[in-house]
């Protein structure tokens, strides 16, 4: 590989190493908020 393709190579990496990032975080988030919601029904 030349140098120029391990760029297009390495940013296409860093943009799917954030969109599984920003992934990661929504589902967190979200089983966050229904752990918050299950507590406050309950009580």
């Amino acid at each position: 590989m030349s140098l120029p393709e391990d760029e297009v190579v390495r940013a296409r990496q860093r943009k799917a190493a954030r969109i599984t990032a920003m992934l990661l975080f929504a589902f967190i988030a979200l089983t966050f908020a229904v752990t918050i919601a299950k507590l406050t029904v309950n009580q």
